[in-house]
């Protein structure tokens, strides 16, 4: 993939991120007294289109929503090479395929639980699904016959997550491969430790067995499978080797520092948020290429995640140093 042809589409892109709400917009949606307030705020931004749609406030998921499936087609619609846009919108594919393949063995209609941001057809995957017809897609065909493989046996649907997630992670290997940069490759590799490092502290806490640990291992990260399998049964502390070699050494040790006091991983997720973030920044320094367009959806994904955030903290009146305690790190 030539970074050249992406010389059009990185211009519009890097116009198209003054759009981003700065540090001073978060601080004065923060200190909105209300939730109306804090729609107000929204009113000079692109998300006032959206919001000017809602019956009510306290419906602004779907604004949120909108706006980002606004945002995958105009980004899908600029360029004849998808696959930084694929990058990032490859989740909501395999979202999908989880709940249509948990409609099938739960023999209930979970239409309402799709997303439109993919590129999948519903039909045509329920319909395969249902009459176990191969859909000629490598990783989907995988999935859905293992899980349903496995559900048959064990009756766990918790395994149709398993089973998408590793094949996600597979591909989005795959996908990073072909765009042919460093830096998005390096990308997935860390998203793929801080998953890994994710799991097994979950299987550890769940008391899970060294075959189970197999099964949820993501391979591709840049630390290897087997480390993960030896860890099983050692206490992962914040010096621990498994990671101490691993480029996002500081930010997880942060998060097991963290982990330790409270038990919940919540906290590691902000911080592999915040971590991802700092790395996608370096593509500031980029003037044109494929990395541009995907550095912007992951900006826009983290920015309609922080309004989430705000919007929560003021439907539940929580105080505003918590709220900004939650938020991750912006593009702007």
């Amino acid at each position: 993939m030539k970074k050249e042809d992406f010389i059009h589409q990185s211009a519009i892109t890097r116009v198209k991120e003054k759009e981003f709400l700065t540090k001073n917009d978060y601080e004065r949606l923060i200190d909105a007294t209300n939730l109306e307030e804090t729609v107000r705020l929204l009113s000079d931004t692109v998300y006032q289109s959206e919001f000017a749609k809602l019956d009510k406030y306290e419906h602004y998921d779907q604004a949120l929503k909108n706006e980002l499936q606004k945002t995958y087609n105009y980004m899908y619609s600029m360029s004849d090479f998808k696959y930084p846009v694929d990058l990032m919108a490859l989740k909501y594919d395999y979202h999908n395929l989880k709940v249509l393949i948990k409609e099938y063995l739960k023999k209930e209609d979970f239409s309402s639980m799709l997303t439109d941001i993919t590129r999948m057809e519903f039909k045509s995957v329920r319909d395969s699904i249902r009459e176990n017809v191969a859909l000629d897609i490598e990783h989907f065909d995988k999935v859905i016959n293992e899980s349903i493989s496995d559900y048959e046996e064990n009756k766990d649907p918790q395994m149709v997550d398993i089973y998408a997630d590793r094949e996600y992670f597979i591909e989005l290997s795959e996908i990073a491969d072909k765009i042919e940069s460093q830096l998005i490759k390096e990308y997935v590799e860390d998203l793929i430790d801080f998953t890994n490092i994710k799991t097994l502290l979950r299987i550890q806490n769940q008391k899970k067995d060294l075959e189970f640990l197999k099964k949820v291992i993501i391979p591709n990260g840049s630390i290897e499978s087997d480390k993960f399998e030896n860890e099983l049964h050692s206490d992962i502390n914040e010096d621990s080797p498994l990671f101490k070699q691993a480029r996002i050494y500081y930010y997880v040790k942060e998060a097991i520092a963290e982990y330790k006091k409270t038990n919940s991983l919540s906290a590691f997720e902000k911080y592999m948020d915040d971590y991802l973030m700092e790395k996608v920044k370096e593509i500031k320094k980029i003037t044109y290429g494929p990395e541009v367009l995907f550095a912007y959806l992951f900006a826009k994904e983290t920015e309609i995640k922080n309004l989430r955030i705000i919007f929560v903290g003021k439907i539940n009146s929580l105080k505003p140093d918590f709220i900004r305690s939650k938020l991750r790190l912006s593009y702007a």
